[in-house]
């Protein structure tokens, strides 16, 4: 959605001190209307879908009138970002399934979530240039494995402004400067949840490590490093302020051994409401040792790389 303009700036400003609040956005709608502008129309529509006590009748109505808004204006709220957004093919199929190359959805009047099966080139400059981040609560990215991620790409991804951004997640995004960028990275105070899933694991971490230690993190509580997870990671992970303030820790399906239930162990694990080792290389003794620091491990099923437990309380 294009903004334009101190005035119109002030009223977005007002909505990301207080994004779950309905006053400012409702307080922007007014104005909107003011203007003759139907996007007045939209945030307040939007914001009557949310309430429950809504009659199926009235539900019906404001979805019809939602609907002929998006058909008639998503071309001009989705700015420079329209022609991939609206115009994209199908992105390569993952496990047989076509999915759409970029999926969004608008919230509030705002673009909400976006969902990226595969980028191309000059994309990360296009998100950093538009207004759209700004809004996102929720964002995911896969990166095509077929070319690798450019040295500009990365630097736009870490310069990318997302002050509403709540979930966070990376895929096939491999090698150090990937998250380098996102170290440096300042917007992501309200960034409950992150995921990263490089599809294998990461040679060189000092990437990830330093992304790690980005100090905006600081409302992060549920970390999941799907097939990412080492024991130089859990080594790593458990020196930063970031892992005393997680609840839930996903290690599941990567090559944490023995040695990396131990330094969870010797670090502490009280503070984690949530801890998932699954799918690792963990023997019959890792098992064992979880069980003995808590009783309410729970086991899973033998892998075929070895035992597999994990432990959620």
């Amino acid at each position: 959605m294009n903004i334009h303009g101190k005035h119109e700036l002030s009223f977005v400003s007002a909505i990301l001190e207080s994004p779950d609040s309905s006053e400012p956005y409702l307080i922007y709608a007014d104005w909107l209307e003011e203007q003759g502008d139907p996007r007045g129309e939209f945030i307040r529509v939007q914001w009557e879908l949310e309430n429950g006590s809504l009659t199926a009748s009235a539900r019906q109505d404001f979805k019809r009138t939602e609907s002929q808004l998006l058909k008639q204006h998503s071309e001009e709220w989705l700015g420079d970002l329209a022609p991939l957004f609206l115009k994209s093919p199908d992105a390569p199929r993952v496990r047989g399934v076509a999915t759409r190359q970029f999926v969004w959805q608008f919230q509030r009047g705002f673009v909400d979530s976006l969902q990226v099966s595969s980028f191309p080139p000059g994309f990360c400059g296009l998100l950093q240039a538009s207004t759209i981040p700004t809004t996102l609560r929720s964002l995911r990215i896969r990166h095509s494995g077929g070319r690798g991620i450019r040295e500009d790409e990365c630097a736009d991804l870490g310069r990318t402004h997302m002050p509403n951004l709540r979930e966070f997640e990376l895929t096939n995004f491999f090698g150090v400067e990937p998250y380098r960028a996102l170290a440096g990275n300042e917007s992501l105070g309200r960034v409950e949840s992150l995921t990263i899933d490089p599809s294998s694991s990461l040679s060189d971490i000092s990437g990830l490590s330093a992304f790690f230690r980005n100090a905006s993190l600081n409302s992060l509580t549920h970390l999941a490093l799907s097939s990412a997870g080492t024991d130089a990671i859990v080594e790593e992970l458990t020196t930063t302020d970031l892992y005393w303030r997680l609840e839930r820790l996903d290690l599941s399906s990567g090559n944490v051994t023995d040695d990396g239930v131990n330094l969870l162990i010797e670090a502490g694990v009280d503070h984690l409401a949530e801890l998932n080792v699954s799918l690792n290389l963990l023997t019959e003794n890792g098992m064992h040792l979880l069980q003995a620091e808590h009783q309410d491990a729970v086991v899973l099923p033998q892998s075929r790389r070895g035992e597999s437990s994990a432990f959620i309380r």
